[in-house]
């Protein structure tokens, strides 16, 4: 067996940006729920962590849309 020579890590977007896949999997999956919920409205959901994502998810309110985001 040969010893590894190099690994590579890819941080989000260096070598390819998942966000948009990302992005596209949650949007599907909130849609039946939230059906005033465009893609250009989850924008800000790009690129912040889980801890900052908890506050916009359980916000009363999606951001930009004034509309009431209720489960």
């Amino acid at each position: 067996m040969r010893p590894i020579k190099a690994v590579i890590f890819d941080m989000d977007g260096v070598l390819i940006d998942s966000e948009p896949v990302y992005l596209h999997h949650q949007y599907a999956h909130l849609k039946p729920s939230y059906p005033w919920i465009t893609v250009e409205s989850m924008y800000p959901l790009v690129g912040i962590s889980g801890q900052e994502y908890m506050p916009f998810a359980a916000a009363p309110t999606m951001p930009r849309s004034g509309r009431k985001w209720t489960p």
